[in-house]
């Protein structure tokens, strides 16, 4: 299993909330919910945004990878679909922009555009990113140092997570080191 397939096991262990094999809409609703739990600072407008956000995300992840068209994803059809986004990223682009940006105004509490480190922290202990981790992982994708991790960064480090096979890519630390114990 190389690098993005190793990153693509990880992804859909948190798609298949239930570990039931395929990820369905349901797991994508419970995910929203712990997400939103998590942020309760967060107002209306921001926590339908994300939902909002989340659901295109998984529209644009079933228009991809569910190659029997019955509203759930295997692992398999995830992996294969997902190698086609990183051939073509322009395929879900929109999802993942959608998801990133909701992202953005649902984890940043003090309303100044940007994830601080402890918003951050937060948001990827939701998907059980461990708190050594997500701090290494803030680092990475803060290119610029200013301890903030701006919209901008948030949709490089995105990009790289799904489409780069350069194992030096900031944005493969999107969720930790959990690629690093997927067995190879």
């Amino acid at each position: 299993m190389d690098l993005l397939d190793r990153k693509f096991a990880v992804c859909f262990a948190h798609l298949d909330d239930d570990g039931s094999g395929a990820a369905e809409r349901v797991d994508i609703d419970r995910i929203a919910d712990r997400m939103l739990a998590a942020f309760p600072a967060a107002g209306q407008t921001e926590q339908a945004a994300y939902r909002d956000g989340l659901y295109r995300f998984w529209s644009a992840i079933v228009a991809e990878c569910d190659a029997d068209a019955d509203g759930r994803v295997t692992r398999p059809e995830y992996i294969r679909g997902m190698r086609a986004v990183a051939a073509d990223p322009s395929k879900i682009a929109a999802g993942f922009h959608a998801m990133g940006e909701a992202t953005v105004r649902l984890l940043d509490v003090d309303g100044d555009g940007r994830i601080a480190p402890a918003e951050f922290a937060a948001s990827v202990e939701v998907l059980g990113v461990r708190p050594d981790d997500a701090a290494e992982t803030f680092a990475l994708l803060d290119r610029d140092g200013d301890g903030h991790i701006t919209v901008s960064e948030l949709g490089t480090a995105i990009a790289e997570y799904y489409t780069s096979a350069d194992p030096q890519a900031p944005g493969n630390y999107l969720f930790g080191r959990s690629f690093e114990r997927v067995a190879a």
